[in-house]
């Protein structure tokens, strides 16, 4: 009966782990979004060690007409709603990534849930819940391009 429990308490724990990621990781690499059923956008994300850009195709009819945007951005290892700039290329390690957006003055905090070689997810809270809705967090689900 013990090792059941010792065996279940060892489960439990290791489906709490947190993914943790580093700066290496990311730092040069490009993601194409693929889970956005909105089939008149496609998203790219590209990483340097301090800025993440975000590329959004728009397409409508034959038309198609492109956005950049650009963030600040470092990793770390507790949520922030505050963005710290001394931390930009110098926080190396953790399961969040915190972006700044300075056109609007927004810090989002995404915690990433799943980190491979080609496929990345991570997790945004949402800010309203809809009638019905069983969770306050949206998954985004990245391939590697590169």
């Amino acid at each position: 009966m013990k090792l059941i429990l010792i065996l279940l308490s060892l489960f439990s724990l290791g489906c709490s782990a947190q993914v943790e990621i580093n700066l290496k990781q990311l730092d040069g690499t490009k993601w194409r979004r693929v889970d956005s059923l909105n089939t008149h956008r496609e998203e790219t994300i590209t990483f340097s060690s301090r800025r993440m850009t975000e590329n959004v195709v728009y397409k409508k009819g034959n038309t198609e007409s492109e956005k950049a945007f650009i963030f600040e951005y470092y990793i770390n290892s507790t949520f922030n709603t505050e963005f710290t700039p001394s931390l930009l290329g110098n926080q190396n390690k953790g399961s969040f990534l915190v972006v700044y957006n300075s056109i609007v003055c927004r810090v989002t905090c995404y915690q990433i849930v799943y980190f491979s070689s080609d496929k990345m997810v991570m997790q945004l809270k949402k800010n309203r819940i809809s009638i019905g809705e069983n969770n306050s967090y949206l998954n985004i689900v990245y391939q590697r391009v590169f």
